[in-house]
């Protein structure tokens, strides 16, 4: 590229389908060592690389990329790239989200932060007297999260990608699976299913104990509004839990959603009996048509309101689910 340095170009780099289970620097892996040898290829001319640990085919889900975070970032400064640029903005209701956030501001900041530390005083400063029940709730969202690529990302190949296009008949063959899933998608898909709801119930019991344990002022205004209900005063950390509870909710239902039709996927093709899993796909299913993870957003100056497609449409998977639900009636 000397053309371009000579012109003071400088490049910014995308790895759109990198995983997170491996880091960036993993020759050993496929996906991540297209990305290593390019970068190393290019490292002479001034670069920056786009990040996507917010990228929108993950819907918003709960993810957790803290140890991938304080690898990858200072290993792009190693190799001498200059900054990051950040293309995808989740608008409100981070969630768990907020660590992502933080770490990835504070690592453009001080590339030598003391990770560790930083984390702990997040959830001190989060969670304040649930901040070592929430750190393991992270911890079990981070192994779920590992595989996310492969599951979600863009490109022909994902889970996702495959089953949006299947017709829902009868396949010719088992649901393609990369080199990190191998024969293992529904086994893996069940378990971090199971970790985010064991994260779940922890939240959701912090929570609970937030909201035994808070004084309730002796006067309460009465709320005649939404615009006034906003502004009163509530729990901080009930707050966050709440969000966090709703969050983890959400991603339960999403990762158990994509694993069922996975194995229904390969069911189908097996010839194997379908009405056990096809009758807990269609409760699920009918469940998140009914819930909203709201990304709303509310402007207080214009009343203008945004809402979002039900949790269904969310996972990509609504047209799937009809198109089956269609055949089975038939």
């Amino acid at each position: 590229p000397q053309n371009l340095i000579d012109a003071g170009d400088y490049a910014l780099y995308w790895p759109i389908i990198r995983c997170y289970k491996h880091h960036i620097d993993d020759e050993t892996c496929s996906y991540n060592e297209v990305y290593s040898k390019s970068l190393s290829k290019w490292s002479q001319m001034p670069m920056m690389m786009g990040e996507y640990y917010n990228v929108s085919k993950f819907e918003d889900m709960p993810l957790v990329f803290k140890n991938s975070m304080a690898h990858d970032i200072k290993k792009y400064y190693e190799w001498g790239i200059g900054g990051m640029s950040y293309m995808h903005i989740p608008m409100i209701n981070w969630g768990m989200r907020n660590l992502t956030q933080s770490l990835y501001s504070q690592l453009q900041w001080d590339i030598y932060t003391d990770v560790d530390a930083f984390i702990k005083q997040y959830y001190k400063d989060r969670y304040m007297n649930y901040a070592e029940q929430m750190e393991k709730a992270y911890d079990l969202v981070e192994e779920a999260t590992l595989y996310c690529q492969s599951y979600r990302a863009w490109g022909g190949k994902s889970v996702l990608t495959q089953l949006m296009k299947w017709d829902g008949r009868k396949p010719n063959s088992l649901l393609w699976t990369d080199d990190h899933l191998c024969e293992n998608a529904v086994s893996i898909g069940k378990k971090a299913t199971q970790n985010y709801q064991e994260a779940y119930e922890i939240a959701l019991n912090c929570w609970k104990d937030e909201v035994e344990n808070t004084i309730v002022p002796e006067e309460i205004k009465q709320a005649v509004n939404p615009m006034m209900l906003r502004e009163l005063p509530e729990s901080r950390t009930t707050l966050v839990l709440e969000e966090d509870v709703a969050s983890l909710k959400y991603g339960t239902n999403m990762m158990k959603i994509i694993t069922l039709f996975t194995e229904y996927h390969d069911a189908m093709f097996k010839g194997d009996d379908t009405e056990e899993l096809w009758s807990e796909i269609d409760a699920l299913a009918t469940d998140m048509m009914q819930s909203y993870f709201s990304t709303g957003y509310v402007n207080s100056e214009t009343r203008i309101e945004l809402f979002i497609n039900n949790t269904l449409k969310r996972s990509q998977l609504n047209a799937l689910y009809y198109r089956c639900k269609a055949l089975r009636n038939k």
